[in-house]
């Protein structure tokens, strides 16, 4: 599953930037921005090394749980949801602080989630 998301992702941020010319509509900046998200996510078992403190010798069960889709719907529905929000800042908002603040929201909402979801995946773990 996980090799599956890093070529989606891949994809959903290589279609925009070989597709539309500059400067980009806002399905493509959408689109883009999922392809981010959903790369932020498959990235983030780094982090899970770290959520893994004091018991490394289950790291990989912390990784199993975390990317698996019963577990990861949710914060893949959040990664639609924000995608969605920037492409729809971007087409209806003529600021550009605007589109820069649900940007940098949008990903630390994100981030928070990926967080939120490590010490989920590690309770598991530990509760068996």
């Amino acid at each position: 599953m996980r090799w599956i998301s890093l070529v989606f992702s891949s994809s959903l941020i290589a279609i925009p930037l070989l597709t539309s010319s500059p400067p980009s509509s806002p399905m493509a900046i959408g689109i883009f921005s999922l392809g981010v998200l959903l790369l932020m996510d498959w990235s983030w078992e780094q982090v899970i090394g770290h959520a893994a403190w004091g018991i490394e010798t289950r790291k990989d069960d912390i990784v199993a749980d975390f990317y698996s889709f019963n577990h990861a719907r949710w914060r893949y529905a959040l990664a639609i949801i924000i995608s969605g929000a920037m492409a729809l800042s971007f087409s209806l908002s003529g600021s550009e602080e605007f589109d820069m603040v649900v940007l940098v929201g949008g990903y630390a909402l994100f981030g928070v989630a990926a967080v939120v979801s490590t010490f989920q995946s590690r309770r598991r773990v530990l509760r068996g």
